[in-house]
């Protein structure tokens, strides 16, 4: 209970790969209401946007980055795994 009373927010993300992509909108809502976070936690592609946004990464270039990614990016073909 403590924890809830602090007035301390927390941003927590999601692992589950495409959803990364929703999460930047998500924190530019936050940020455009003047929330900004005090904690970010994550959890896998969760844990990846907690990184960059932590480093102070700015939205318009996170937008990039994901709009840049493509499933040939994630995914390439390995020839050896054959």
């Amino acid at each position: 209970m403590d924890t809830l009373k602090s007035g301390k927010t927390a941003l927590v993300l999601c692992g589950g790969g495409a959803q990364g992509a929703a999460e930047i909108g998500f924190y530019q809502a936050m940020t455009e209401l003047g929330i900004e976070p005090d904690f970010i936690v994550g959890s896998s592609v969760g844990a990846l946007n907690g990184a960059f946004i932590a480093s102070g990464i700015e939205i318009p270039d996170l937008k990039e980055i994901w709009a840049e990614i493509s499933g040939l990016k994630l995914y390439r073909f390995n020839p050896e795994l054959l």
